[in-house]
């Protein structure tokens, strides 16, 4: 690449990259163009597509090394060459989630550890599995000193009689009572369990492909202050708060447990005297389940509490936009009808 390869280069260290993704973004430059034997001032949009599908159905590459190599063209392209990049013809492929690791039985990690003979080795591998650290990371340990009150905690027989100590309590959780009831704290959990990332009364605009939106800054006096950023990083910072598969908000133990519902929760029931609730109870609507969680009727506004109407967004004549807008609020009142009578 020559002249090109110093310019990406020069582009790299302006933007602050950290040096192992400056050396992956000109390696995978130099591939792209050992590919095609030319430049890639000489290559198009056409070329960028050929070389990913190579690498998806070719080399197989894994989801993360094709981040690596589609977000190093698209710097070179975007920023060295200060070319457009068209990213919805570029083919992107869906991101295979790894599954979830199964969980050994204690007799068989006992087996497995004690398959490895030397002690040292044995030592790492248990330290590794139970902390979960790479190999990298695992070479790269020292050992722990300890100074001070403790310092007699580095011997490892006083250490495990320390543990052992611990183990044998009964060891309770204490919280304070909390000053607005069990009430206040199952809402302020709610807002973490049951919402997603913002609420809607935070959004302030959406014009040219920006959103606005109100944020508080604590480390200015918790001053409520508004932020403006793209659609896509919007989308993106929101995305963050979605759970992968695989995971839940929210876990049940104990009795609450799904082994333990159909079984011990009705024998606690029998324990305290309470009957069990006669048949399934009706499904509530949508509109009952906002208002029994905000307290507010969501068919209202919640500043003069008159009823809400919809209206249509249409590129049409007056009259036409009318005529619709009759239709709709009709089917509205129609549905508000049908939910109160419920």
């Amino acid at each position: 690449m020559g002249r090109l390869h110093d310019r990406m280069a020069e582009d790299l260290r302006l933007r602050k990259l950290s040096p192992a993704t400056q050396r992956n973004y000109l390696f995978y430059a130099r591939r792209f163009a050992a590919f095609f034997m030319r430049s890639p001032e000489e290559l198009g949009e056409a070329e960028v597509r050929q070389f990913l599908l190579h690498q998806i159905e070719v080399k197989h590459l894994s989801y993360a090394a094709y981040r690596q190599i589609y977000a190093a063209l698209k710097f070179l392209y975007t920023v060295t060459l200060n070319r457009p990049w068209d990213v919805e013809r570029i083919p992107f492929p869906k991101r295979q989630y790894r599954p979830l690791p199964v969980v050994l039985h204690p007799d068989e990690l006992v087996t497995l550890f004690q398959a490895v003979r030397r002690p040292k080795y044995r030592t790492l591998f248990i330290t590794c599995y139970a902390a979960g650290l790479r190999i990298d990371e695992a070479c790269h340990l020292r050992e722990l000193t300890l100074t001070g009150s403790v310092r007699s905690l580095g011997d490892p027989r006083a250490l495990q009689q320390l543990l052992r100590q611990l183990y044998s309590q009964d060891w309770i959780v204490y919280a304070k009572r909390p000053f607005g009831g069990a009430e206040q704290v199952f809402r302020y959990l709610g807002r973490y369990s049951h919402r997603v990332a913002i609420a809607n009364s935070r959004l302030v605009s959406m014009e040219h492909d920006r959103v606005s939106f109100r944020w508080k800054d604590y480390a200015d006096n918790h001053r409520t202050k508004v932020m403006t950023v793209s659609a896509e990083e919007f989308i993106r910072r929101w995305l963050l708060h979605v759970l992968p598969k695989g995971f839940v908000r929210i876990r049940h133990f104990g009795l609450l447990a799904s082994i333990n519902v159909a079984t011990k929760l009705q024998r606690c029931r029998q324990l305290l005297g309470q009957e069990r609730p006669s048949g399934p109870q009706p499904a509530k609507s949508w509109i009952d389940r906002v208002l029994e969680w905000t307290g507010q009727d969501p068919r209202r506004c919640p500043h003069c509490q008159g009823f809400l109407e919809r209206r249509p967004l249409l590129k049409s004549p007056p009259e036409e936009g009318q005529e619709a807008d009759a239709v709709l609020t009709r089917r509205w009142h129609r549905e508000e009808a049908q939910a109160d009578s419920s």
